[in-house]
């Protein structure tokens, strides 16, 4: 079945452009990659990536659990920041890229891509099993990828655009730092981060999504569709463009950054010790 984002019906009227990406239907591009792609090198441009997968850990042991799943140390960033890191597989392999925010109060939340919520969600729903099999687990994993609503502003206005919508100077923030903010009474989580190597800020915030695989939670999307109309009529002295996952992908790959499926990767290769596609052979070593 595929998926949908919460503003589905909006991508549909706007881009020239749908296709399925990682099981989500998504913009492509709405006037053309090359536009969009040099919009966000040049201006600002927003992207709806609200395909992420996104995961709450609570509870007293959920710092120790994600110290344990995942490469790096999330353990250094204070409340509310960031950091990157990997989640790898029993032989090496990356299993996916996921950033990981302490939101402080033993809560942190696991961004990951949009191909690897579920598996990730069985990995550490089976790892969480394991450890209760020989004593107490205070943790709690919270799946909020359909909850989540998530837009990306990327390029060298978004520091004015977030001026003029939220009151504060992204450079201010270190890279992954993050704040809360308030939109028009919309609180949310802005975050000094991308995907596209410009500066820029990405925000997080549930809302109702009519395309929810759970009928009881499905609703109209009227905080995202507000948030992403006002940062398109804020953002429109800046020449702002809504740009879809093709602009995303060439300057990702202009700015060297990886991809899961693509430079990151598990093959399971149950003849070998060691998978063949390590975070060494990715050049991320640096998140170990």
């Amino acid at each position: 079945m595929v998926k949908r984002v919460h503003l589905f019906d909006w991508h549909k009227e706007h881009a020239k452009k749908i296709e399925e990406f990682a099981g989500w239907e998504m913009p492509i591009w709405y006037s053309s990659i090359k536009e969009e792609h040099l919009a966000v090198r040049n201006g600002v441009g927003i992207f709806d990536v609200s395909h992420m997968g996104e995961f709450i850990f609570r509870g007293k042991d959920a710092l120790e659990f994600l110290q344990y799943v995942t490469t790096n140390d999330i353990s250094k960033p204070p409340a509310i920041s960031g950091t990157y890191t990997l989640v790898l597989n029993e032989r090496g392999a990356v299993k996916d890229e996921t950033l990981v925010f302490n939101l402080g109060n033993d809560t942190y939340m696991m961004v990951c891509d949009s191909d690897a919520f579920e598996k990730l969600e069985a990995w550490f729903n089976a790892i969480k099993r394991g450890i209760e099999k020989f004593g107490e687990l205070d943790l709690e994993i919270e799946n909020k990828t359909y909850d989540m609503a998530m837009f990306s502003v990327q390029g060298p206005k978004a520091r004015d655009l977030a001026k003029d919508l939220f009151g504060i100077d992204i450079n201010d923030l270190w890279w992954f730092q993050a704040k809360e903010v308030e939109l028009d009474g919309i609180r949310m989580l802005l975050s000094r981060s991308g995907y596209t190597g410009e500066n820029g800020f990405e925000v997080y915030f549930e809302d109702s999504n009519p395309y929810h695989p759970n009928p009881e939670k499905r609703g109209k999307p009227e905080k995202a569709l507000h948030v992403w109309e006002r940062i398109l009529e804020e953002g429109e002295k800046y020449g702002i463009r809504p740009a879809g996952l093709g602009a995303r992908d060439t300057l990702r790959l202009e700015a060297g950054y990886t991809l899961y499926g693509n430079e990151t990767k598990e093959l399971q290769l149950l003849s070998t010790d060691i998978d063949e596609v390590t975070p060494l052979q990715a050049n991320l070593d640096f998140a170990i």
